[in-house]
């Protein structure tokens, strides 16, 4: 009877019941699948390091990934949504990403650890951060060795400041191999020159010793 006589507010009441059951179970969704949505999770960490305006967390997966898990997030999108929000941002290949060595959060892509499963981000925390440095996903810790494992190079770093070239960009630390090798040639290097410089002292000294006797010996008084 009561929707009969109110037919116009009996619509509207069932439209936002409607509107809102989606909205609950889309972030029941969110907050059940932490792995389903760890690219916009990375982004709003990211914001809250700087310091920036709380953002929804559901509106950033709206935003980054549509509509619902079915759709992915990719380091374009997460580009794109922190240059929005005023974050420096630029996605770089970095050839060991367990050793990275950036100053501000950094997003790292991870390949997927099964046939069949999704590819995964992961936030990389810097030194100045009060949690210390390290990489996480969600509250949890990733070891090193998940990230020398699976990650694919591709990297996302953010900025206080406007972002060069990429290739200027100096983003990981050389390992002690890189080091040893480094010295090494070096080494060969600062020989081969010792060698050089020592052969042409010989061969002036060597013409400066016989030319006295080529003198004496061509009977000049």
């Amino acid at each position: 009877m009561y929707c009969r006589k109110g037919s116009f507010g009996c619509a509207c009441g069932v439209l936002f019941a409607l509107v809102l059951g989606r909205l609950c179970a889309f972030s029941g969704q969110a907050a059940a699948s932490e792995s389903d949505f760890c690219g916009p999770r990375c982004v709003e960490r990211i914001l809250r390091w700087y310091g920036l305006p709380a953002e929804d967390l559901v509106d950033l997966i709206r935003e980054i990934q549509g509509q619902g898990i079915e759709h992915t997030a990719d380091i374009g999108k997460l580009e794109a949504a922190l240059s929005r929000r005023g974050v420096y941002a630029r996605a770089v290949r970095v050839p060991a990403p367990a050793d990275l060595s950036w100053p501000y959060p950094a997003i790292v892509h991870l390949e997927p650890a099964e046939e069949g499963a999704r590819a995964h981000f992961v936030l990389h925390l810097p030194e100045s951060d009060e949690s210390g440095p390290g990489f996480v996903s969600g509250n949890s810790v990733v070891p090193q060795d998940v990230i020398r494992k699976r990650a694919s190079g591709a990297v996302l770093v953010s900025s206080r400041e406007p972002l060069g070239d990429a290739e200027s960009l100096t983003l990981g630390r050389i390992g002690f191999s890189g080091v040893a090798t480094a010295l090494c040639l070096a080494a060969a290097m600062l020989a081969v020159l010792a060698a050089g410089v020592y052969l042409e002292v010989a061969r002036r000294r060597s013409r400066a010793r016989s030319s006295p006797r080529s003198a004496s010996g061509s009977g000049l008084a």
